[in-house]
């Protein structure tokens, strides 16, 4: 195992162990790269639950690693987990439907995904949220990612 494996592999086993997880649950991979979609499947609550569950919390998390809205610093202990399609409009409580966002930034992304007035949250192909800016500040409104995801991808 390399020093990074080590460093992702001690920060996994911090994060259970502060969220009182058990070290055989579920992790996810680096951060910066999609959850193993097994371990994130185990977690995924589908419709049947609004809140995330700790391991699926953790599981975003680690994927984020902090607010993903773009330039925001704001750390993954202080972030809230946002539906990308709201709960109440059929969302899911998934891994990728969910973002880690700061409470700053949470309440400017509640918007339906498409909106072209205000910020909203979509989750790339690669599996990477991707913050889309309103039309007023880029009129293509082009996806952009955080830093920890752009050095990432």
């Amino acid at each position: 195992m390399t020093a990074a494996q080590n460093h992702r592999h001690d920060r996994s086993q911090q994060w259970l162990a502060m969220l009182g997880l058990p070290s055989s649950a579920p992790t996810p991979s680096a951060c910066g790269r999609r959850a193993p979609r097994r371990a994130s499947k185990r977690a995924d609550r589908g419709r049947s639950a609004r809140l995330a569950p700790a391991d699926l919390r953790a599981i975003v998390l680690e994927r984020d690693g902090g607010c993903v809205f773009p330039y925001c610093r704001a750390s993954a202990a202080v972030c809230e987990l946002h539906h990308v399609l709201a709960f109440k409009d059929g969302g899911t409580t998934n891994a990728d439907n969910l973002v880690a966002v700061c409470v700053r930034h949470h309440s400017l992304v509640q918007h339906p995904p498409g909106s072209t007035e205000h910020w909203t949250i979509r989750i790339a192909d690669d599996g990477l949220p991707e913050a889309i800016p309103p039309a007023r500040i880029d009129p293509r409104q082009r996806p952009i990612r955080c830093d920890r995801h752009r050095l990432a991808s």
